[in-house]
C-alpha cells in the first residue's frame, strides 16, 4: 500500500487486498444478492466506505483505518492459480465527525 498525504485528504493505492462481494459492492456501487451475484447498471455509483488495511512490516503490525473512502479506479489481475488480485486507487476524506482515520503501529522499542 502506498499512501500520500496532501490537501486535507489521503490518497493511495492498494493491491493484493482481501476482497469479498460486499466490499466489491462498495467499490463499484452495485448491489449483491444472497448468492453473491452483483448487479451493475448504467445508474450504478460507488459509495463511500470504511477501509481497513492490516499488514506486517519488519515483523511489526501496521494498520490503517480510514473512515470515509471513495475509489477512483479498480482493476483486476487473474492468475492461473485461481487468484483474483484487485488493485484500486482511493481517496479518504473526513467523516461527518471530522475524523479521517487512524494509523496504528506496533511498538518497535
Amino acid at each position: 500500500m502506498e499512501v500520500r498525504t496532501h490537501t486535507g485528504s489521503i490518497t493511495g493505492n492498494a493491491e493484493f487486498a482481501n476482497i469479498n462481494a460486499r466490499a466489491l459492492e462498495k467499490l463499484l456501487g452495485g448491489s449483491v444478492n444472497n448468492f453473491g451475484k452483483m448487479t451493475i447498471n448504467d445508474t450504478t455509483a460507488p459509495l463511500a466506505f470504511e477501509l481497513l488495511v492490516q499488514m506486517s512490516t519488519d515483523g511489526r503490525m501496521f494498520q490503517v483505518e480510514l473512515k470515509q473512502v471513495r475509489s477512483s479506479k479498480l482493476s483486476f489481475s487473474f492468475s492461473r492459480e485461481t487468484h483474483v488480485i484487485p488493485n484500486f486507487d482511493f481517496t479518504a476524506f473526513a467523516n461527518t465527525a471530522g475524523l479521517v482515520g487512524y494509523i496504528t503501529l506496533e511498538d518497535v522499542s
